[in-house]
């Protein structure tokens, strides 16, 4: 091939790139840092699954809280050996995750606790003096 091919099958493919990308739909962030209609609601079917626990529990919800759990051995031991069930639709709002799982934590006799600088959304589960 001579020069002039090659320069004219580059010209031609960078354009053809070009349309496509300018074609595409645009995304700025991933789901998971910035809901969207798609991810408004979520769906906790894996709740349901015998033998979930509360440790469990905390390690599906907590993407969707953008909150940091912390708790002591003792605490891990408790929630390790609470089981938990989805009662009803496993489908909800994202913005209602956070009441939901604090619901269920408190049902059980846990609470939680925000320690630390607000930004660093850090949640400390403690068990719930009775």
């Amino acid at each position: 091939m001579t020069s002039s091919l090659v320069s004219f099958v580059v010209g031609a493919f960078l354009y053809v790139l070009s349309l496509a990308c300018a074609s595409a739909p645009r995304t700025t962030a991933s789901p998971a840092e910035s809901p969207t209609a798609a991810t408004e609601f979520v769906d906790l079917r894996e709740l349901s699954a015998p033998g979930t626990n509360l440790e469990r529990l905390l390690a599906i919800c907590q993407p969707y809280t953008s909150s940091n759990f912390t708790y002591t051995a003792e605490v891990a031991a408790l929630l390790k050996g609470t089981r938990v069930m989805v009662q009803g639709s496993p489908r909800m709002r994202r913005a209602d995750v956070s009441r939901y799982l604090s619901g269920v934590l408190e049902s059980n006799g846990f609470a939680c606790q925000p320690v630390g600088a607000e930004h660093l959304r850090v949640v400390r589960i403690v068990r719930r003096e009775s």
